[in-house]
């Protein structure tokens, strides 16, 4: 009996048509594409988020509101006009003196000066024709002249209001009989603008 061995078969012909075996292990070059689009991912939502930030809305500017107020100067005009001195607290006018106002704006608008009697209307008086006026001190006038207010005109005494407002309001809004006895109660009644009063009156009348 024979020794040798058997002839073992021979090895199946592999699949032209199977894939080719892979590899489970990650290859280095694999490793370093996923580090680096893990990098590009981080920075462009990085980017993303400052661009957000950069983008939102800033906060609205703090609304500083306008100031107004009215000083009253006497004058008179003989020899020429010159004036005399400042209106007191009593708000009095002799015979023969004038009343000169100077304003104080403390942001650019528009001015309206009214005249408003105990229990009537408040009447406008100036200015004639509406225009904005710089921030600061101003004199009243018209025309180019100082505005000046006669005793006749307030016989009985009158409250002068100075507002200052963004667009002063029309003529027939600023007839208001609304009673305009304080700043607080001028703003209130026109609703956006600053007021300052001043009190006149003929010495020998009323307060």
């Amino acid at each position: 009996m024979s020794d040798a061995p058997e002839p073992q078969p021979p090895d199946e012909p592999s699949d032209p048509r199977a894939p080719p075996a892979r590899s489970r292990a990650p290859t280095a070059v694999a490793v370093a594409i996923l580090v680096a689009l893990t990098v590009f991912a981080v920075d462009w939502l990085a980017s993303k988020g400052l661009e957000a930030f950069d983008k939102a809305p800033e906060p609205p500017a703090k609304i500083v509101p306008r100031i107004v107020s009215i000083k009253g100067l006497i004058a008179q005009r003989e020899p020429e006009l010159h004036i005399v001195r400042g209106l007191g607290a009593d708000g009095k006018l002799a015979p023969g003196e004038s009343l000169m106002l100077r304003a104080h704006l403390s942001a650019p608008g528009q001015l309206a000066l009214l005249a408003q009697r105990a229990g009537g209307a408040a009447e406008p008086i100036w200015p004639s024709l509406q225009e904005t006026r710089p921030a600061g001190d101003l004199e009243l006038d018209e025309g180019g002249s100082a505005l000046l207010l006669e005793p006749s005109l307030f016989p009985g005494g009158a409250r002068l209001v100075l507002l200052g407002c963004d667009t002063a309001p029309a003529a027939q809004q600023l007839r208001t009989r609304a009673p305009l006895t304080s700043a607080a109660a001028a703003e209130a009644a026109f609703p956006g603008c600053a007021a300052a009063l001043l009190e006149v009156s003929p010495a020998g009348g009323p307060r």
